[in-house]
């Protein structure tokens, strides 16, 4: 399979779900404005004590969503098509899966009428095939069983992108949770899930993370950092905290991200989130990156960060016409990472 496409997997299938769960009280309520000080006088909030590990060089890490310049690539190629060659995957074991329906939408919007179907019948092969399918534009998908099934989660993958492939098809994979795996969630942490609510889980990337080499070692990724939620107003839910990972198995008591990057966050209530990533930089409280995600109840929506980025959404080198990332302060030259990775 080429790597550039695989799906965001976070590593084992405890940790990126388990590590999605939100940690703490999580009854969803309290927020806080983005620029007050809600933790002790710090930006943040989060209680940051150890310097990020990362390579941050690429852009000028602020303490403002709004006050950052974002990284923005250039020569972006204009979108195309190519047939996907898909098979649902369990997150878990890794296995092909029958009897699951792929859902997917251009726009990379979930809360918009979908733009393509696949079914995976009773075979066990998992394959589901989508022709036409844009290149070079962030996608979203949704892995969910057939009716009258009760093994798996509705599990979303935000901002897929997939590059022009090899002649005219490229692989790829779709994750489906089971619900197994999602039970490991209290069980791990000691937490409740509330099935009202949903999670977001992903893994933190620095500047030079190279989605296509997909490196099974930690390079590229962030280390001794933390999330915080807010809404797309910069409103900070201060209810709801980051969960993280050590050796990619989900660790109730670790404070920030391990060297495995992982991170996530529970019990959300439905709608679109922002999920910030903050660590130290240079002895002081920093924002090194962002993602959004819609959260469904009852599910699990996957979405990676990249520093110098506001949404999650970055694109592999081949989507690029010898275009670069430039942003308020330098060029990051590996233009190369879309979220598919973990």
């Amino acid at each position: 399979m080429s790597p550039t496409i695989r799906t965001l997997r976070l590593i084992p299938l405890v940790s990126a779900l388990s590590l999605a769960c939100d940690g703490g009280s999580d009854d969803g309520g309290g927020t806080d404005t983005q620029e007050t000080d809600d933790g002790g006088g710090s930006a943040s909030g989060l209680d940051l004590t150890v310097a990020a590990t990362g390579d941050f060089g690429c852009f000028t890490p602020t303490q403002s969503f709004d006050a950052t310049t974002w990284l923005t690539q250039s020569g972006v190629q204009s979108p195309g098509t190519v047939t996907v060659d898909g098979v649902v995957v369990d997150f878990e074991k890794d296995e092909p899966r029958a009897r699951r329906d792929v859902t997917l939408w251009y726009g990379d919007d979930v809360s918009q009428t979908s733009d393509a179907q696949g079914s995976v019948g009773a075979e066990t092969s998992g394959a589901v095939t989508f022709a036409d399918t844009p290149t070079c534009q962030p996608i979203a998908y949704l892995v969910e069983e057939e009716a009258g099934l009760d093994q798996s989660k509705p599990t979303y993958k935000a901002h897929q992108i997939y590059g022009p492939g090899s002649g005219g098809r490229i692989d790829g994979e779709f994750t489906s949770v089971s619900n197994d795996t999602y039970s490991l969630i209290p069980t791990i942490f000691g937490v409740d899930l509330d099935p009202a609510k949903g999670v977001i889980a992903g893994t933190a990337y620095d500047c030079t993370r190279d989605p296509d080499t997909l490196p099974s070692n930690d390079a590229g990724k962030i280390q001794n950092a933390k999330v915080r939620v807010t809404d797309l107003q910069g409103n900070v839910q201060t209810d709801i905290v980051g969960r993280y990972f050590v050796d990619s198995f989900p660790t109730k008591n670790q404070p920030h991200t391990s060297a495995d990057g992982l991170w996530g966050v529970f019990n959300l209530p439905p709608g679109t989130w922002r999920v910030e990533l903050w660590g130290l930089v240079g002895g002081e409280e920093a924002l090194l990156g962002a993602t959004t995600a819609e959260v469904y109840a009852d599910s699990i929506n996957i979405a990676n960060i990249f520093s110098g980025y506001s949404d999650g959404v970055k694109y592999p080198e081949a989507c690029l016409d010898g275009g670069t990332d430039t942003g308020d302060t330098g060029t990051d030259t590996d233009g190369d990472t879309d979220d598919t990775d973990a």
